[in-house]
């Protein structure tokens, strides 16, 4: 009897050993879950300390001042640049009319720092955009130092206006009619010649 207890006991245990291991191996064969991805939410944006910027860093300015005659008309300034053979050019970006600055008219422009100390330079005011040249002022060069300014002054008083003068005609039988001339007033010379003409007829008295 205990000796066919003893192979009982060793099947048994044999039995045991094998079913723990194969519950292991499936255990270990099992698939792992496999984690989710990692996302990122960017956050609001750290608040920042505003810094306030100069309009115009580190430059200088040119400055027109008109003087005398009709200077509310239509007045168109520009600045103008000399090239090494003595010809005038515009300066792009600095064209515009007359404007009332500080309770007297003129015109403003802003100067970099690479444009120190350049020139020469000049302003001319037109008769409105477009028109002739009225006013020439004399050269200048740009400023030197940062925050300068560069005063030009020029003069409308020696302006002459256009102004139609008719001269009437002269009553009486030696003339039919005079011209009519268009006068340049203001101490200008004549602008036109004679518009229209025609010779008198003069009586003669019969010898």
């Amino acid at each position: 009897m205990r000796r066919l207890l003893v192979p009982v006991v060793w099947g048994a245990a044999v039995v045991l050993v094998l079913g723990s291991s194969s519950a292991r191996g499936a255990a270990v064969q099992e698939p792992t879950p496999t984690p989710p991805p990692l996302t990122w939410t960017p956050g609001p944006a750290p608040a920042k300390t505003p810094v306030p910027t100069p309009r115009h860093p580190g430059g200088a300015w040119i400055r027109l001042r008109v003087h005398g005659g009709d200077r509310s008309g239509n007045w168109w300034t520009e600045v103008q640049w000399q090239d090494e053979e003595g010809e005038w050019h515009p300066v792009e970006g600095w064209q515009g009319p007359l404007e009332r600055l500080d309770g007297e008219w003129g015109r403003v422009w802003w100067v970099s720092q690479s444009q120190f100390g350049t020139g020469p330079f000049r302003w001319v005011i037109y008769r409105g955009q477009g028109g002739k040249p009225v006013v020439l002022s004399a050269p200048f060069t740009l400023p030197e130092t940062e925050g300068a300014t560069r005063w030009v002054e020029v003069s409308l008083e020696a302006i002459p206006t256009p102004t139609l003068i008719p001269l009437l005609p002269i009553s009486g039988e030696n003339v039919a009619w005079m011209p009519h001339l268009l006068l340049l007033a203001g101490g200008g010379a004549i602008a036109l010649g004679i518009a229209c003409a025609a010779c008198g007829r003069h009586k003669r008295d019969d010898l």
